[in-house]
């Protein structure tokens, strides 16, 4: 397939200075914020082919597509806690952290996207999830959840035994037609300027109490390396860190990905629209 061109949109301008924690609103129209930007996304089926394992490479990259096929056939009900939650646990300890001790947590439901379901839109803003803190994480839990849930998690990653924390999200298709329509695309931690990251606070984005809601925001540089999986299929899964915190390295800086839908231009006008399926897993480390 090889790399395209296309534009993301929210990024911030390169000249931008931020004070603390930036505010923006869930319409993305802070000060400061330029796009949509043009970009080179490229092709991680060409970045992956030479890896020595699936766990070394998502431990660079922070990325990885999987070969997955699940048993599920029903999204939306119990055909899904039958089988998926299993299968992801499978993932985690055979392909991305093979030999680690690790806990999860159990996971929510997953969130569907695409046409008949609840989320008929794609999230085609460039952004990271939750921060990069235990603090950021918290004040997500309590935006979203209550100060007990905030609590109750911050005991646990305080024992002894836990030395760090990862959340991933499992990203696929549920459709079955290669993705064509409005694919995903995460970029190259290792390719971001520290000085690129915006911590940003979303002001109207949890749902029950009007808590600030952190994520990560991004100076657009074009040295920045997009990448994205051609085409792919309902027996594979893309998985990306979207929280990445451990006790010993507090200040390691970015290992979680930036991501975003976007059009690529070589999409036929008659393709499928795409339907897919994300599903976060947070894991404790005891290693």
């Amino acid at each position: 397939m090889g790399s395209l061109e296309t534009k993301l949109s929210c990024f911030f301008d390169p000249a931008f200075v931020g004070h603390g924690k930036t505010l923006i609103s869930s319409a993305n129209d802070s000060e400061g914020m330029i796009g949509p930007m043009p970009v080179t996304v490229r092709d991680a089926r060409e970045l992956q082919r030479d890896a020595s394992s699936y766990a070394s490479f998502f431990d660079e990259y922070g990325f990885v597509l999987l070969p997955h096929k699940t048993a599920v056939k029903e999204w939306e009900g119990d055909d899904y806690s039958r089988y998926y939650p299993d299968e992801l646990e499978k993932l985690i300890h055979e392909d991305l952290l093979p030999g680690r001790s690790v806990k999860l947590e159990p996971p929510s439901a997953a969130m569907l996207r695409g046409p008949g379901t609840a989320n008929p839109f794609y999230a085609n803003t460039v952004h990271a999830d939750y921060g990069l803190t235990p603090e950021d994480y918290v004040e997500n839990l309590t935006a979203w959840g209550t100060e007990e849930l905030g609590s109750w998690w911050r005991h646990n990653f305080e024992k002894d035994q836990v030395t760090g924390c990862m959340m991933f999200n499992f990203w696929r298709s549920v459709s079955q037609t290669p993705i064509r329509h409005m694919p995903l695309c995460v970029l190259d931690p290792n390719s971001v300027e520290p000085d690129d990251v915006i911590s940003t606070g979303l002001s109207d984005f949890a749902p029950t109490n009007g808590k600030i809601t952190n994520q990560l925001s991004l100076r657009y540089n074009p040295t920045q390396r997009w990448y994205y999986y051609p085409e792919m299929t309902d027996e594979e899964v893309l998985v990306f860190k979207v929280f990445h915190y451990f006790k010993a390295t507090p200040n390691e800086g970015l290992r979680t990905c930036y991501h975003t839908a976007f059009e690529d231009p070589d999409t036929p006008a008659d393709a499928e629209h795409r339907k897919s399926c994300e599903q976060r897993v947070f894991v404790y480390l005891h290693d």
